[in-house]
């Protein structure tokens, strides 16, 4: 708990869900560049199959 209360619950994210969030937010890249590195296939993005 956090000073006794429990934050909601809720289901984790699929694998790759989080992919562009992750490499925009903490690693500072571009829309263009998660593109490139996406067709590329160097990072995959949204629900693997």
């Amino acid at each position: 708990s956090i000073g006794g209360m429990y934050p909601p619950a809720a289901p984790a994210p699929a694998l790759g869900d989080d992919t562009n969030s992750v490499l925009a937010e903490h690693l500072g890249l571009g829309a263009d560049e998660i593109v490139a590195l996406t067709e590329s296939g160097t990072v995959a993005t949204g629900t693997a199959q």
